[in-house]
């Protein structure tokens, strides 16, 4: 393929070149191994060059990992020192406040003890449950107490508070068949003994000392475990709310003399959700409905008396018809008003072991006008007041007190009647009496009939007005112009008798007028009071309606 000779410049064309078609096959052939050898070479180093990038990425990730996972344990570590450290502070706390709290309980008994210690010694007690120490109170067994029912009485909630600590028995009586409870709520006056209340009523409900009372407990079955289940029990103190409706349907009859009015009365006694307290409904007649009763009712001849579920309240109705009795107050008959009340009362002592608390409802009490029979001789007013008080203990045996609610009805008197028949026939009377002064002073006899005559017929109207009212111990309206119609109607006989003297005779004129003038202003003083009496009749009417 190559030329042979080497080429001289300026030498003659006439040298030849030779090809070799082999040579430069086997050139072509050693050039391509070689390409292929080094393109060979450049992949196993790009493969190594790899190999090496991967196991260093390797490399730092198991280098990561570790720094990682070093951390992860130190942190570990250092979670576990700090929970440990705040375990041991937390038992330091408490181990302080465990001795903190003891060193309190220690100081607190120690000041329990004293003071019980001191009040022990200062009321004649050797315990807790001790009596009250004294050799004739314990032989005769007579006005025994206890430290509990000393410091309940005298109102020290302190000294109850230890006592209760220390296990006094709140279930224990003293010689009068009393609790505790009882005493506190005797003495009880404005909330003075509140606090001793409510500790009592506490400790009765989870007894500390002694075994717990069961009598009056009542006991049911749960159906689903046919296990017992302790149903309603009332405690002392814990009064039972009872709310009280009434409708006065009809008053027939009122006897100013007698005292009394008959009337026909409907009674609601509602317990709020009585019907939801488990076991209260089994009771609820015998121990409560059945105490209720009306004071003032001297006969009964028609009651109606029945126990219904409404909603969740137990309801009692009650319907009275009778006659009531009725201290009336008369000093201004006939121009009086009179309150007729109902007097209710449960026999549940509030010192007893079933309190209850009456709540009137006046909003929900009527009274109806419509079905008074006596708008002839009286005018019934168309509201109701009432009264909620407890009974005096000194009434009672035992020194309790019962919740008492007064309903009062007002009526007023229409007074025509007695103006027109006996009023107006005195006054008449009277005035009639000073026509004797038209008969001459010498004809003394002719006066005295005519004056004697209407003195008896003035005694007669007495002896009238006197059975329209009761024997009382004061003087009526209508009996104080009764009498002073008599006494100048008097007063005339004896001018009569003392005028029919010749020396008396120019006094007569004189005596006529001084008797007429008195006369006058009795009148005048009786008309103003009675129309003051009017004017407070016409207020009781405007603020019944309101």
């Amino acid at each position: 393929m190559f030329c042979q000779n080497k080429c001289i410049p300026g030498a003659s064309v006439a040298d030849k070149v030779r090809v070799d078609p082999e040579a430069i096959a086997l050139e072509q052939a050693r050039r391509d191994a070689e390409e292929a050898q080094r393109k060979e070479e450049e992949q196993q180093r790009a493969d190594e060059e790899e190999r090496k990038r991967l196991e260093e990425l390797r490399e730092e990730e198991e280098r990561q990992r570790l720094v990682e996972e070093e951390r992860r344990c130190q942190q570990e570590a250092e979670e576990a020192q700090r929970k440990q450290e705040e375990e041991e502070e937390a038992q330091r706390k408490q181990e302080a406040e465990r001795r903190e709290r003891e060193r309190l309980e220690q100081e607190q008994r120690l000041k329990r003890k004293a003071a019980l210690d001191e009040f022990y010694q200062r009321y004649g007690f050797d315990g807790v449950n001790q009596p009250r120490k004294g050799g004739a109170c314990q032989v005769l067994k007579i006005n025994v107490t206890y430290p509990l029912h000393q410091a309940a009485e005298l109102g020290k909630e302190q000294i109850v508070e230890y006592l209760l600590q220390e296990g006094a028995q709140v279930n224990q009586m003293n010689s009068s068949k009393l609790t505790a409870a009882h005493v506190a709520k005797k003495k009880d006056k404005g909330g003075s003994h509140a606090e001793v209340l409510r500790l009592l009523r506490q400790a009765v409900q989870a007894p500390s000392g002694g075994a717990p009372q069961q009598k009056h407990r009542h006991i049911g079955t749960n159906t689903e475990s046919n296990t017992p289940m302790v149903l309603f029990e009332p405690h002392p103190g814990d009064a039972l709310e009872m709310q009280i409706r009434v409708n006065i349907a009809n008053i027939t009859d009122i006897d100013s003399v007698q005292q009394t009015f008959k009337a026909r009365v409907f009674v609601t006694a509602t317990i709020p959700g009585g019907a939801s307290r488990p076991g209260l409904e089994d009771i609820v007649d015998e121990k409560y409905f059945k105490g209720l009763h009306i004071r003032n009712a001297i006969e009964e001849y028609s009651t109606d008396r029945k126990i219904d579920v409404v909603k969740e309240d137990l309801q009692l109705s009650w319907q009275v018809s009778g006659v009531f009795e009725e201290t009336m107050e008369l000093d201004n008959f006939p121009f009086d008003s009179q309150e007729l009340n109902v007097h209710l009362r449960v026999n549940n002592a509030n010192e007893d072991e079933f309190p209850v608390k009456l709540v009137f409802q006046q909003d929900a009490s009527k009274i109806q006008t419509s079905l008074f029979l006596l708008h002839n001789t009286w005018h019934l007013l168309s509201g109701l007041a009432f009264q909620v008080t407890d009974s005096d203990s000194n009434l009672s045996g035992r020194g309790f007190t019962y919740p008492n609610i007064i309903i009062k009805a007002k009526v007023q008197r229409r007074p025509l009647y007695y103006v027109m028949n006996v009023c107006v026939p005195m006054f008449s009377f009277v005035c009639m009496a000073f026509t004797s002064f038209f008969v001459p002073s010498e004809d003394a006899g002719d006066r005295l009939a005519l004056s004697l005559t209407l003195v008896l017929t003035a005694a007669a109207y007495k002896f009238v007005v006197a059975g329209m009212v009761p024997a009382l111990g004061y003087l009526t309206m209508l009996d104080g112009f009764v009498m002073w119609c008599s006494f100048f109607i008097f007063a005339i006989v004896i001018e009569n008798a003392v005028m029919s003297d010749e020396r008396m005779e120019g006094y007569d004129g004189h005596a006529m007028a001084a008797v007429a003038c008195l006369f006058c202003l009795t009148n005048l003083y009786y008309v103003l009071h009675v129309l003051w009496l009017l004017w407070q009749r016409r207020k009781e009417c405007i603020q019944s309606d309101l």
